[in-house]
């Protein structure tokens, strides 16, 4: 997450784009997504950023299977927001565990 983060300060979207890949291809590998970075993306990216759209779109599908009170420490106010407009705006879950990552890339790789 920091790479994709880093790749888009430096301006590099298919970096940006192979890193939310890999994102989704863990995520896809071990089940669940890793939330210990959630403060810093919503830290480091704005409202509308297609790495938190990422996120809260793979959290309201496949909600990681994690205590309430880890989602209250690593779970940013603004993300439970998203979370809560995406599973408003998208209430079917996708057929398969697969989420089709290049609606997250940036505009240069479309």
């Amino acid at each position: 997450m920091g790479l994709w983060v880093l790749a888009k300060r430096l301006q590099m979207p298919r970096l940006a784009n192979d890193a939310i890949d890999a994102l989704e291809a863990r995520r896809r590998k071990e089940g669940e997504i890793q939330t210990k970075a959630f403060h810093f993306i919503y830290e480091k990216t704005e409202e509308g950023d297609p790495l938190r759209k990422y996120i809260a779109d793979v959290c309201a599908h496949f909600p990681p299977q994690i205590t309430e009170k880890i989602k209250r420490e690593r779970f940013p106010d603004e993300l439970v927001q998203d979370i809560f407009i995406t599973s408003l705006a998208d209430r079917i879950k996708p057929e398969d565990d697969e989420i089709d990552t290049t609606k997250y890339h940036t505009e240069a790789e479309k």
